[in-house]
């Protein structure tokens, strides 16, 4: 077999071999020379197959082609036809499928127009609706080019012919026949046959009508004998109407006569008739000569559309099949998940098709000549054998393989087959007798090209026999380079294929539980036949069955058997405990994530119990340093009368409201401790630089120093300040920022970010973090928003820190609230905490924008902004 390269499949018209290909496609595949050949193709049921593909074909070329499908000898060839297909099959998945009607044979009716005959009218329609629907075709697969570009590339070769096509059906009208718009001088003829027609009924009626003649006809009605007009005439009366008798009934009893008056009339009709004839087979004439001239390309054009259809055809079988391309091989064979593919069409819709047929993967190495199969009776030792043969055939015919992705399979010339039972009674021929003959065919044409599928070879004759000849068959395949599937019973031949390397076993299970076969095959270790106890399942006399186990211990040959059900039974213990064990580590998986998820709304559960009391609190916490603030400040200002023990006393309270506020605090910080577990970061890992997680702030923020009394100075945005370091967490490193020098050396401009603090514009270079600021928006974007307790923060008199955490906790309730617009109060003082407010601010997720207050919400010393949606 050729391995000519294979040609580049996107160019954009068939390879150089194309036609070659197109040849062979367009006749029905040759007997093979060599003996076996056909006959295995038989008893593998190849034909089958081929009917299969064959049901599949629109037009009646293709379902005789598909009938007798091709093999392919040139691998180009294979890969090229295997592609098509897979193309094919992909987009028909999606939803596309090509439109291909069915066409009439057509190709005498092309040789009889190149001779110069005329073609019948029914000829001239089938030329016609051919060329329509190749047409249709090209036009269509001219839409999927990026889906289909090798379906395209062959429908790009159907050479348009669109104005003979126009021609041709234009003349036709919807019941098939020529319309009147043929042509002008047949559209006239038969406007003048109609009115004569109408002439000649209008008379002869009113002669069948009139009572002078009412008594003569057999009845009052008219009808047409060869073209004429005439009246059925009782027998006896025919001598009263003068005309001419055309016609007598089957019973003699009427006769047809036509009025001698009318006959003028119909022989104008007549008349009429032969020229509207002589029209209509000129209008075919000159159609014939177009059709002439252009057979040679109509041919082609068919040759390649009945191509197409072959082509949809095998990728539609390939869809039913679930079937995958196989790679070419020198020798290794690897079916994965192989299913015969006849079983799977006679399936083909069943509710549990996906079940009924057992899939089974059949592997057969390169250093292996042939696989042995043993295993119980009706186990599907035969269905196995069976299916190597036509997977094998299928790869051969450019078909995917009926196996699941990844499968392997070499080209065979030749498959040699001797399955079944073919005694013959009228041949003299006995079981034995038929497989000597089917293997003397073939079996001096073996080579490292043949494909050998034995069905328990020698069955009919002794077992001591079978076995030496079986053993002596299977080395001469070896020898001659063939491989090959075998089917035994025989405990001798088993232990043969044990003892040789280039041999390998394989068996069908039995489910002794249910006493029926599995169908599944196992590599690597033979079977034993469960004879006697299919025998006990199918009803065969326990007196027997047991006197057969007794005559089976006393003889040697049983031991064997007896091996391989112990195996077979410590197998399937093996197998039931591992499916226990894999069933109870499901359970206990199942058992550990459903405890997770436990323990996880019951920890979320808690978790949301502690930060609602939590937020509690600290509101209640607010109010009343708010109400505190309030006091003191009308006592500042001498709205109240107090003396030094209230003020003692107010001292007092502020101490411990701040006591209840760090107990909070923590509780707060215990909470989101739990809530997102970070390690505590090690005093030697506090350097500058490094970012850690602030509990206080809630916030990553960048070391600037340590104290060396357990503090830590912190950069939190464009704010400072001075935190515990108990107070701070590890957090992932991220990637560092590029600096501008970077990015300048990339070649792209880079502008500093710059911060709106108090109408100054602070550069980024102070600042190597920049950060990103929330836009500013003047009154004339947002609506005015009055000022309200609600939307209202005020932060004077409070440190740095503590604003922030104030502005962070009123902003999370005025989110909560649905506040679109919040008023921050910070006074003027020395700017510091407006500053500190606004760069907060403009790194805060909360926030869409903000800007300074108008003169009449306090100016500069209120800061005004608007929550994000």
């Amino acid at each position: 077999m050729s391995t000519s390269r294979q040609d580049n499949l996107s160019s954009d018209s068939p390879p150089f071999w194309a036609e070659s290909l197109l040849e062979v496609f367009s006749k029905p595949r040759e007997a093979s020379k060599r003996p076996g050949v056909e006959h295995a193709l038989e008893r593998l049921e190849w034909p089958r197959l081929c009917e299969a593909l064959s049901q599949r074909c629109a037009t009646e070329a293709a379902q005789l082609l598909a009938l007798r499908h091709v093999f392919l000898d040139e691998v180009s060839w294979l890969q090229r036809r295997l592609a098509e297909v897979v193309e094919m099959a992909n987009l028909i998945a999606q939803g596309y499928r090509p439109p291909i009607a069915p066409v009439a044979a057509i190709d005498a009716d092309l040789e009889r127009a190149l001779r110069g005959g005329a073609i019948s009218l029914e000829s001239l329609k089938a030329i016609g609706d051919a060329l329509q629907a190749m047409h249709a075709l090209r036009r269509a697969l001219a839409k999927q080019v990026e889906l289909a570009p090798m379906a395209w590339q062959w429908a790009q070769t159907i050479a348009p012919l669109e104005p003979l096509d126009a021609r041709i059906n234009n003349i036709f009208g919807p019941d098939g026949q020529l319309a009147d718009h043929a042509s002008p001088e047949l559209g006239m003829l038969r406007k003048r046959v109609r009115r004569l027609h109408e002439g000649l009924r209008k008379e002869i009626e009113e002669r069948a009508h009139h009572k002078d003649t009412e008594d003569l006809l057999q009845d009052a009605y008219f009808t047409i004998r060869e073209g004429r007009y005439v009246l059925p005439v009782k027998t006896q009366m025919r001598t009263r109407i003068r005309g001419i008798v055309h016609a007598t009934s089957s019973s003699g009893q009427t006769v047809f006569v036509e009025p001698q008056d009318l006959v003028a009339m119909n022989n104008h009709l007549r008349m009429a008739d032969f020229d509207v004839i002589a029209e209509e087979k000129r209008i075919v004439a000159s159609l014939s000569t177009e059709v002439a001239k252009h057979a040679p390309a109509i041919a082609a054009n068919l040759r390649r559309y009945v191509y197409l259809d072959l082509l949809r055809a095998s990728a539609e079988l390939s869809l039913d099949l679930k079937a995958t391309p196989a790679a070419i091989t020198k020798a290794r064979i690897d079916l994965r998940l192989a299913r015969h593919p006849l079983l799977v069409l006679k399936h083909l819709g069943d509710e549990n098709a996906e079940t009924s047929v057992v899939p089974n993967t059949i592997t057969i190495e390169p250093e292996t000549s042939t696989l042995v199969v043993s295993g119980s009776n009706a186990g599907g030792k035969t269905v196995t054998l069976k299916t190597v043969g036509l997977c094998a055939l299928m790869a051969r015919a450019g078909l995917p393989v009926s196996a699941a992705s990844g499968s392997e399979c070499p080209l065979f010339e030749a498959v040699y087959t001797s399955i079944g039972d073919e005694q013959s009674l009228a041949d003299d021929t006995s079981t034995f007798s038929a497989q000597i003959k089917d293997l003397s065919e073939f079996v001096e044409d073996l080579d490292g090209t043949s494909l050998v599928l034995l069905d328990e070879p020698f069955a009919g004759t002794d077992p001591d026999h079978a076995a030496a000849l079986g053993i002596a068959l299977l080395e001469h395949m070896h020898e001659r380079g063939a491989r090959g599937v075998v089917t035994t019973h025989l405990d001798r031949t088993k232990v043969y294929a044990m003892e040789h390397d280039w041999l390998a076993n394989a068996s069908v299970s039995f489910d002794v539980e249910h006493m029926r076969p599995t169908f599944k095959l196992r590599l690597g270790t033979p079977g034993g036949s469960s004879a006697l106890r299919i025998a006990t399942a199918m009803g065969l006399s326990e007196s027997i069955v047991e006197r057969a186990k007794e005559l089976r211990l006393q003889d040697a040959t049983g031991d064997l058997e007896q091996v391989l059900n112990g195996l077979e039974a410590e197998r399937r213990a093996l197998e039931a405990s591992r499916r226990e064990q894999e069933a109870e580590a499901d359970r206990a998986r199942d058992l550990q994530e459903r405890l997770e998820e436990s323990l996880r709304r019951a920890r979320n559960a808690q978790l949301d119990a502690l930060g609602d009391e939590a937020r509690a609190f600290r509101e209640e916490l607010r109010d009343a340093r708010e109400r505190l603030a309030a006091h003191v400040h009308r006592m500042q200002l001498g709205e109240t009368a107090a003396d030094a023990l209230q003020a003692e006393e107010m001292r007092t309270i502020r101490e411990e409201l701040e006591s209840v506020d760090s107990t909070l605090s923590e509780a707060e910080r215990a909470v989101d401790d739990e809530a997102h577990p970070r390690h505590k970061v090690p005093d030697e890992a506090l350097v500058p630089g490094l970012t850690v997680w602030s509990r206080t702030y809630k916030r990553e923020a960048e070391v600037l120093g340590v104290d060396g009394r357990g503090r830590v100075e912190l950069r939190i945005g464009l704010m400072a300040t001075m935190v515990k370091a108990d107070d701070l967490r590890m957090v992932e490193v991220a990637p560092r920022p590029k600096t501008l020098a970077e990015e300048k050396s990339r070649g792209t401009e880079a502008a500093p970010r710059n911060v709106h603090r108090g109408g100054a514009t602070t550069s980024s270079k102070r600042h190597p973090r920049p950060v990103e600021v929330a836009p500013q928006l003047d009154s004339e974007n947002r609506p005015m928003i009055p000022q309200t307790p609600g939307n209202t923060c005020d932060l004077r008199g409070m440190r740095g820190d503590e604003a922030v955490e104030r502005v962070e906790f009123f902003l999370d309730e005025a989110l909560r609230g649905q506040q679109p617009t919040v008023h921050i109060i910070h006074g003027h003082g020395t700017g510091i905490l407006k500053r500190l407010v606004r760069e907060y601010l403009a790194t805060s997720v909360y926030i869409d924008g903000f800007r300074p207050g108008e003169r009449t919400e306090g100016g500069d010393g209120v800061t005004v902004a608007w929550l994000r949606d």
